[in-house]
């Protein structure tokens, strides 16, 4: 069981990682900030962040200070990826002042229960606890949801123009909201075993479910910008106006 969970987890960390690549070597060719933006959030969450944090909870009982400083510096990944996302989401979702808003409402969340959570527990317990802990989880998973919702959204509002010359696009969004909807499944364990005050990320009441939500997670993932008629394009998604 150990093992299946772990090839579970791994496989979404590994797609994480290759889409964050492949997005941003694409980024620099097209020097566009929405590409930019997902491939940075790919590889800052699943391609470095969540890595350095199940690092930092493996080596704690050899080396309390290791420990912290790799949970310190995954937490500051995972933030920055989650930041990116909120930016992808905001550029392509919902380029309007509402969108502006609401992207720098979850930055800011981000940015004070990060530096909070510095300040009153020096991350010496390798756990997003106390109130800035929860600022910080509350806000990531927002963000996922977000993007989740307004994937949706877009999917729904284009599917009522029944126009053919959207239909590829159309399976895109659906396979993106999917995605950020099944990580974002992810992120409402991470704050279920924060609630429990659980470090180890063995426990098979958290892992099992995280390692299915990854692998799901992970195809949607890959169908949205590899699998769907695509090579890593953006998302081209007409607004009507005042959207």
């Amino acid at each position: 069981m150990a093992f299946v969970t772990l090839a579970g987890i791994a496989t979404f960390l590994l797609t994480c990682l290759v889409l964050g690549v492949r997005l941003l070597r694409r980024a620099f060719v097209t020097r566009q900030i929405p590409e930019f933006a997902a491939g940075s959030a790919f590889f800052l969450c699943g391609g470095m962040g969540y890595q350095l944090i199940v690092a930092a909870r493996m080596v704690l009982t050899r080396s309390p200070v290791l420990g912290i400083v790799c949970y310190a510096a995954g937490l500051l990944c995972l933030n920055l990826g989650v930041a990116c996302l909120a930016l992808f989401v905001w550029q392509i979702f919902r380029p309007s002042p509402v969108g502006a808003l609401v992207f720098g409402m979850f930055s800011t969340a981000i940015v004070v229960g990060y530096v909070g959570l510095a300040l009153e527990t020096h991350f010496a317990a390798l756990q997003a606890r106390g109130l800035w802990g929860w600022v910080g989880a509350l806000a990531r998973l927002g963000v996922f949801g977000w993007a989740s919702a307004e994937s949706f959204r877009a999917y729904f509002r284009l599917r009522k123009l029944a126009d053919p010359s959207d239909a590829t696009l159309l399976r895109r969004l659906y396979w993106w909201g999917w995605g950020a909807g099944w990580a974002t499944g992810i992120f409402v364990i991470a704050l279920l075993q924060q609630g429990t005050g659980t470090v180890d990320v063995r426990d098979p009441l958290f892992a099992i479910p995280t390692a299915c939500l990854g692998v799901v997670a992970a195809w949607c993932l890959w169908q949205a910008f590899y699998g769907v008629d695509g090579d890593g394009e953006l998302l081209e998604i007409p607004h009507p106006r005042g959207d």
